[in-house]
């Protein structure tokens, strides 16, 4: 099971996956996801 980070803002700012692979998140000021990105490769 992912083991998640959230922010003061309950927003989701890190996952950590069962590989031990982390995905991050960044969010716009206006509170929408920004950036997806991991280790190995940036998601959007």
């Amino acid at each position: 099971m992912p083991y998640r980070n959230y922010d003061e803002r309950n927003r989701l700012i890190k996952k950590t996956l069962p590989n031990n692979n982390q995905v991050t998140y960044t969010y716009t000021l206006t509170g929408q996801r920004a950036t997806e990105t991991n280790r190995s490769c940036r998601l959007g």
